[in-house]
């Protein structure tokens, strides 16, 4: 399959709007429980690990709408704010202790890092591949977008529900 990234419009603009939307959701849910994340130090690493996915996922979604964008310029792009967001969220993995009510457990903890960089080091993959000119790169980039997208409704139903759930 070859293409160019004008094909992909219609894709990433939906992604950015839904992955805008859920990040929306999800400061609403902030903004609903906000005294109780407070109460659990690990919560608050863990919303901060989202949203830069999810911000990752918009700005990605934003550079590709950019017109006329070259696939190399793009990859380069990618790679650059790839790096920034796994730094920050490698960081904000590592300071999440596990909490005990919140999917406890060692085995947690590692599930929602490897699943949290997955759709980074995907990002950077896809950046990779486009800025060695392959632009099948974009589906690898699609793929990173769908995590993200999983990644923000697994985090809003946390931070909606089972907050609630858990003082139960």
């Amino acid at each position: 399959m070859t293409g160019t990234i004008a094909d992909w419009h219609e894709f990433f603009s939906a992604t950015a709007q839904v992955v805008g939307a859920m990040t929306g959701l999800i400061f609403v849910s902030l903004s609903i429980n906000l005294s109780e994340i407070l109460k659990e130090p690990d919560l608050s690493s863990r919303l901060g690990a989202a949203f830069i996915i999810l911000a990752l996922s918009v700005i990605t979604s934003l550079l590709c709408l950019i017109p006329g964008q070259m696939a190399r310029t793009l990859g380069a792009e990618l790679i650059a704010i790839g790096l920034f967001a796994w730094i920050f969220s490698l960081v904000f993995g590592l300071r999440s202790r596990g909490s005990r009510r919140f999917l406890p457990g060692l085995h947690h903890r590692v599930i929602r890092l490897v699943v949290g960089q997955s759709a980074i080091l995907l990002q950077a993959a896809a950046g990779i591949m486009l800025w060695l000119g392959h632009i099948r790169g974009l589906y690898v980039l699609a793929t990173a977008d769908l995590v993200s997208v999983y990644i923000g409704v697994f985090v809003a139903w946390v931070f909606l529900v089972e907050i609630h759930l858990q003082r139960e």
